[in-house]
């Protein structure tokens, strides 16, 4: 029974399909609202998240990196996926998180980056450590 106000879940009660095998070794689906299975794999994977951004924060505050590799772990990305969103090579991306190197970037490519992790240019160059962009809203 699904208390008020509470999620049940990651489907929030919604029915999820999945598929059953039968007897003869064919498929089928079937509704289910036994959302167990799922819990538990998203339990584990928010885990290595909030683990790979423990680290990465770690490693900024030990200064062996740049404030970016925290924005990438709490925002789900790697460099690939931060030098496409940014317009600009992967190679360039993986190097601004060399904290000398990011300290001297350009201030229209800090305001870009401040720009994708909604945080304030000057924010970001101090190395302040902010919520993920999902967590902020529109």
């Amino acid at each position: 029974m699904m208390d008020e106000g509470k999620i049940n879940g990651v489907s929030e009660g919604m029915p999820l399909i999945q598929y059953a095998v039968e007897g003869q070794g064919q498929c089928r689906r079937v509704e289910s609202t036994d959302t167990s299975t799922v819990d538990v794999v998203n339990r584990q994977a928010w885990e290595v998240i909030e683990r790979e951004v423990v680290t990465a924060r770690a490693r900024v505050v030990a200064g062996e990196a740049s404030v970016l590799l925290y924005y990438m772990a709490v925002n789900q990305m790697d460099p690939s996926l931060l030098a496409k969103y940014m317009g600009i090579a992967r190679w360039r991306v993986k190097r601004h998180l060399k904290p000398g190197v990011f300290l001297k970037l350009h201030p229209e490519l800090l305001a870009g980056y401040a720009g994708l992790f909604k945080i304030g240019a000057d924010d970001l160059r101090q190395g302040l450590f902010m919520s993920a962009v999902y967590e902020k809203g529109q």
